[in-house]
């Protein structure tokens, strides 16, 4: 899916799921979804499910999502993107002032996520008790992101509980600058012993990166 514009749809944006053909070779083993615009949409905007069997292959890449509220008409609240049992490198995207119960939630038992040179800015997540910009079930490597999401409690956080993951996050800027605040963003193992992620976020950038700055 390339250049196309998603936009005031009532029940969600993209919906994909990946499954085995002629139980052989994955169907859309490579796919692609760059450079499209979901904009004004309700419901889930972004729902790419794998299987736990074989996992497919998927980029994102220099998307664009704008003024989303994760809603259907039904009033049930969901995640703005929803992504499962998959190996998905989302590179270069912007989620802007959008809200749901997380604006990314990432499951996989083996499957993984490369988040990477994105921007998360002013988007809300309306879980119960406080809101999450990133939630994780699975391993992670999150390099060179913008996390500015003064309304959401934490950046990154989990509910898996279980053997140890550990998740490379270094190199982002968090919207603050003082170890101790960009620290109190993330809910890892350090903050809830039941927890199974562990997110090492040192070093961290201390200035948003240039790109970012300069509107390329």
């Amino acid at each position: 899916m390339i250049n196309s514009f998603v936009a005031a749809n009532r029940n969600g944006g993209l919906y994909a799921k990946l499954q085995i053909k002629d139980g052989s070779i994955p169907v859309f083993a490579e796919s692609h979804i760059h450079g499209n615009t979901f904009k004004y949409n309700r419901g889930s905007v972004l729902f790419l499910e794998g299987t736990t069997y074989q996992y497919s292959n998927v980029k994102a890449t220099s998307n664009y999502f704008s003024v989303n509220f994760a809603s259907d008409s039904q009033g049930k609240v969901s995640s703005v993107c929803n992504i499962t049992d998959l190996n998905v490198l989302f590179q270069g995207n912007v989620v802007y002032n959008s809200s749901g119960q997380y604006i990314m939630v990432f499951g996989s038992s083996q499957g993984s996520l490369r988040l990477l040179n994105n921007t998360f800015y002013r988007n809300r997540g309306q879980g119960i008790n406080y809101g999450v910009t990133v939630l994780l079930n699975g391993k992670a490597e999150i390099h060179n992101n913008v996390f500015q999401n003064p309304n959401n409690r934490y950046q990154i956080s989990t509910t898996l509980q279980g053997s140890r993951v550990s998740v490379d996050a270094k190199s982002n800027w968090w919207g603050e600058s003082v170890l101790s605040l960009v620290e109190s963003l993330i809910k890892d193992k350090t903050k809830d012993y039941r927890l199974s992620l562990l997110v090492d976020f040192q070093p961290f950038l201390y200035l948003p990166p240039q790109e970012v700055i300069s509107g390329k």
